[in-house]
């Protein structure tokens, strides 16, 4: 499923029109990005986060529609941004998250979409808020609240 989704991240690649048409079934996509972890190629992570921003861009109130009664994927798929907004190389190279470590540049867009759900209100805003809940401060001690990263702390 995300080799399907990430080849049509290249057909759709910030084209409106293509993510209009994919809207539609938004809910497959978040549940796709929820079901990453570390073991995806950072490439791959940010076209389908990419993806998945486009349509909500594009087409946000038929891609809310199609996540109401598919709210659970929204809560998988803000805990895996914030890990992907989080996610820094440990001495030995490996992410301190369950998601690919993103350079900073890259780390804006997930904390974008994950602002954007967080402000939509309902079930979508809810859900994203729990998703996101275990992230603000980890067992680690670790979190937004600590990242340093200027988007997460303006």
């Amino acid at each position: 499923a995300v080799r399907a989704a990430i080849a049509l991240s290249y057909a759709c690649d910030r084209n409106a029109e293509s993510s209009c048409a994919v809207a539609c079934e938004a809910h497959r996509l978040f549940g796709i990005l929820g079901g990453c972890s570390c073991k995806m190629e950072a490439g791959d992570c940010r076209r389908l986060i990419s993806l998945i921003g486009s349509v909500w861009e594009h087409s946000r109130r038929q891609t809310a529609e199609a996540l109401q009664a598919q709210s659970h994927a929204v809560e998988g798929a803000a805990s895996f941004l914030a890990q992907a907004a989080l996610s820094e190389c440990r001495d030995g190279g490996a992410p301190s998250r369950d998601a690919p470590v993103l350079e900073r540049p890259w780390r804006e867009e997930p904390i974008a979409l994950l602002t954007s759900l967080l402000t939509h209100g309902g079930r979508i805003e809810k859900r994203a808020l729990r998703g996101v809940a275990k992230h603000i401060v980890g067992d680690d001690g670790e979190g937004f609240l600590t990242s340093g990263l200027p988007s997460v702390c303006s």
